[in-house]
């Protein structure tokens, strides 16, 4: 289903037939016994193929478009540097650093080069710390996402927070001890 907006009125509908092809690529390694490194990508080309208006012989205004809502370019780095024993016997540190790209992309069908409905290409950055007491199943992170403060849409051209600073305190009651 997407999401129509006609004169202010917003709808859901499905289109009859789409083709979604892409290509995704992710390679992450423990470089060294302290270093962990991800990086991962997604194309994706999602567009209309139904070439009447759905029950007619009247063309489809839409037909071979992206469909909208659905960033077609993504990915992102991680890297984490970790330590076994660094704040105490049994326990596991780490930092860690994240990147997250998202292509520009629209909110309706790109019927125009002049269109105006779209989401702007972002770049946000997250970096954090955690440690973690094994044998008590406790474990106390901090991060701060969007590190620059870059302004971030969602697929409806709404906001989404700006820099957040985020900790964490969290208990495992199951699991090996």
């Amino acid at each position: 289903a997407i999401l129509i907006n006609v004169v202010g009125i917003k709808a859901h509908t499905n289109l009859g037939a789409a083709r979604i092809a892409g290509l995704e690529a992710e390679v992450q390694s423990d470089v060294t016994d302290w270093l962990f490194a991800r990086a991962y990508a997604t194309y994706l080309d999602a567009r209309d193929v139904l070439e009447t208006e759905p029950g007619s012989s009247v063309p489809s205004a839409t037909y071979g478009l992206r469909i909208p809502n659905l960033p077609y370019l993504f990915g992102g780095l991680q890297t984490e540097v970790y330590r076994n024993g660094l704040v105490g016997r049994n326990s596991r540190a780490k930092a860690f650093y994240e990147a997250q790209f998202t292509g520009e992309y629209f909110y309706a069908f790109e019927v125009s080069s002049r269109q105006e409905r779209r989401i702007p290409r972002t770049l946000t950055h997250t970096i954090g710390a955690e440690a973690a007491w094994l044998d008590s199943g406790i474990t106390v992170s901090a991060e701060v996402q969007n590190l620059a403060d870059a302004t971030v849409l969602n697929q409806f051209n709404f906001p989404l927070p700006g820099r957040t600073f985020r900790l964490k305190l969290r208990y495992t009651l199951v699991g090996t001890r």
